[in-house]
């Protein structure tokens, strides 16, 4: 996604909320060791799509199991989807497809088109209990995302935890991922991003997530192809892939903590990197260039400098304290003529005169050549 395209990025900017998908989506979890009936699955792979058509929600969904090839699980057997949205809400969706038996794929099912007042409930065993109405289960179906997923036959539930074989951590869906890491980037940088906004998705054919603002930084885009994670100040700039973003922001233990374990690391402000730039006068005409760094992630209320460069064709280097996702953009000036974004107010436009502040403390370029 590094050549992430600007034209589709600002299409679906200018998008309304009808454009995007309404619907939790589409995944897969895993558990282990689960117990069900007489039998117990050593893991449980469940799948599904959850969507809408028409104004209607769609549910489509199966799972497979792997165990003793001899054991057949009860005719009852249902999988229960939990359904959390970002602003709390919660219910369960019931997936029952033709029960496969050990080893052997997934079961068949169809996709069904439940009523809205049917589709998301509580539960008791295979049974459903309390579905919430129309108005609360489009609200949820909208922003929602699936959680985890229980396994219910003959009156009881199976409560083994998603997990990766060992100690009951969760194995995160990617739409869990996605959910914990907007939150960190929204509470390590609040003073760029506000008001707290809800996760919307693109239907553009590439699994794209979205969170706009009305502060400095417009958007937050997670892709999850590649994965990385973009931000958008007058145009798309890249912040980290998926898994950098969890060190970065709380030392790798963004993801862990909702699984029960926490680093108890203090987001405070962000991350502190270092970002080196090398200027370098390449305008013979026997004047200096003064430059500066702006910081446009606060609208260029800060900016480092004022330097000042050494002579024609040589090259000065600039090491910066700076917080990490802040964007730097180099302004310079000698007499009439002006470099990058501008020296005086920072507000001009550019090309490969800014960058991202980033864990790499990476290293930069700007070349000053007459005009």
């Amino acid at each position: 996604m590094k050549n992430f395209s600007l034209l589709m990025a600002l299409c679906l900017l200018t998008l309304s909320p009808v454009s995007f998908a309404a619907g939790p989506g589409s995944g897969s979890l895993v558990k282990y060791n689960v117990p069900i009936g007489q039998c117990t699955a050593s893991s449980i792979s469940v799948k599904w799509k959850l969507d809408s058509l028409m104004g209607e929600p769609t549910v489509s969904g199966s799972y497979q199991w792997a165990g003793a090839s001899n054991c057949r699980l009860p005719s009852s057997t249902t999988i229960w989807l939990e359904v959390k949205s970002s602003d709390g809400g919660l219910g369960y969706v019931y997936l029952s497809p033709v029960i496969p038996e050990a080893n052997s794929g997934y079961g068949y099912n169809t996709t069904g088109s439940p009523n809205w007042n049917s589709t998301l409930c509580s539960f008791k065993g295979t049974e459903k209990l309390d579905c919430l109405d129309r108005a609360s289960a489009v609200a949820i179906w909208k922003t929602g995302y699936v959680s985890g997923f229980f396994v219910a036959w003959d009156g009881e539930t199976s409560n083994v935890q998603q997990g990766s074989g060992g100690g009951g951590v969760d194995t995160l869906s990617n739409r869990d991922k996605i959910e914990i890491i907007f939150d960190e980037i929204e509470n390590a940088y609040p003073a760029y991003l506000y008001p707290i906004a809800n996760t919307e998705v693109s239907e553009s054919g590439d699994e794209y997530y979205f969170r706009f603002y009305d502060s400095a930084v417009g958007a937050v885009a997670i892709s999850m192809n590649d994965p990385e994670i973009w931000y958008y100040i007058a145009d798309w700039n890249y912040f980290a892939t998926l898994e950098e973003a969890n060190e970065i922001l709380c030392a790798g233990g963004c993801i862990e903590q909702y699984g029960g374990t926490t680093t108890g690391t203090d987001l405070g402000a962000g991350t502190e990197s270092v970002m080196t730039w090398e200027v370098s006068d390449q305008c013979n005409d026997g004047y200096t260039i003064e430059y500066k760094f702006w910081n446009r992630s606060d609208n260029n209320e800060s900016y480092w400098g004022d330097y000042t460069t050494s002579g024609y064709d040589r090259v000065d280097t600039n090491s910066l304290s700076c917080i990490v996702g802040e964007q730097i953009c180099l302004g310079a000036k000698t007499g009439n003529q002006y470099w990058g974004v501008g020296f005086d107010e920072g507000n001009e436009g550019c090309e490969s005169c800014c960058a991202t502040c980033s864990v790499d403390e990476s290293t930069y370029s700007y070349n000053a050549s007459c005009s």
